[in-house]
Formats: C-alpha cells, sequence, structure tokens
C-alpha cells in the first residue's frame, strides 16, 4: 500500500507488534483514512478519529463502499472513544498550538496502552502549520512516562539534523 513517507513509521508498528492481530488501532487525525484502511487490511481492528469536514465524509464513503463498519469518531466528542491497544497519530501535531497539541498527547496516553506520533521540525510557520520542536513535543511526557517514553528520528536533511522523528509512549511501552 502507499502509505509514502509514513511507511517507517507504519513498519516500526509492525515490527513492535509482531503483527498480532486483532490489535485495537485508533487512528488519529484519519483524514481520508489511508494509514487506518492499510492497517485494516493486515488484520488490525482500526477506528477512526477526525474533525468533522469533506475529509472524514469522504473516509465515510469509502467505509461504506468497503461495506465496512469501523467506528468513526469525531474530535472533539472524543469521551465515547473505547480503550485502545495502539492509537497511531501522523501528521497532526504541527497543525496544533502548544496547549490544545499537550492535552491531546495526554488524552491520547489515557486512551491507548502505546500511541505513536510523529514530530515534524521546521515546519512551516503559517496558517496551518506551527513550528515545534521534539524537545516541546515531549517535555509534557517526560513525567507521566518515564522509561516508557522512545524517538527515532527519520529523514534527514543536508546538515544531517532529522526533519521528522516518531514518538512511542504508553503503559504497554517497554524499554531496554
Amino acid at each position: 500500500y502507499a502509505l509514502g513517507i509514513l511507511r517507517p513509521y507504519i513498519a516500526q508498528l509492525l515490527s513492535d507488534t509482531g503483527n498480532r492481530c486483532p490489535l485495537k488501532i485508533l487512528d488519529v487525525g484519519a483524514g481520508s483514512g489511508q494509514d487506518g484502511l492499510a492497517l485494516h487490511t493486515l488484520g488490525f481492528l482500526v477506528s477512526f478519529l477526525e474533525i468533522y469536514g469533506t475529509s472524514v465524509k469522504f473516509l465515510l464513503w469509502r467505509l461504506m463502499e468497503r461495506r465496512l463498519n469501523n467506528p468513526v469518531y469525531l474530535w472533539p466528542h472524543n469521551d465515547l472513544v473505547p480503550h485502545q491497544d495502539i492509537a497511531i497519530c501522523f501528521d497532526v501535531l504541527e497543525h496544533l498550538e502548544p496547549g490544545p497539541r499537550t492535552e491531546l498527547l495526554l488524552w491520547l496516553g489515557k486512551t491507548a496502552d502505546a500511541v505513536y506520533t510523529n514530530v515534524i521540525i521546521d515546519n512551516k510557520n503559517d496558517a496551518l502549520h506551527k513550528r515545534q520542536t521534539l524537545e516541546e513535543v515531549i517535555a509534557p511526557l517526560l513525567g507521566a512516562y518515564d522509561g516508557k517514553l522512545w524517538t527515532r528520528g527519520f529523514y534527514p536533511d543536508v546538515t544531517g539534523a532529522h526533519r521528522q522523528h516518531l514518538v512511542l509512549y504508553g503503559e504497554a511501552v517497554k524499554l531496554i
């Protein structure tokens, strides 16, 4: 499947889980559901969380066309989301201000046993993207997930600095 730039993140998730299905996965900021639908085809029990708009309408259409009944939850009505084994939240954090970003990350840590998210560094600071550093994003998580937080850099620029980082945290995360 064509997950483009997210391939190494999904590969890490599959390596970590050993493709043990059926694990429950929440795809946060699902958009049209490309990531979650790909994981669904591998046997994961995927549900989706997204802001209501054009992309979620397209996701609902895609599910209907495939005759799938995967749950779709609307943000901010997240109190309806049941506990998950894993939450994935890719290409979302750069769209949030620091306060809502931290709230989302902490909520995800309570909602899922393990959270996979990415942090995009040196992104544009415009109407759609907020500047962020890895340290700013993970600082609120350090106390709550001491010893249960892992990061790995991807996509180095010409200086060797990584432009994206995968962040994995949660109660199910065990670091050696």
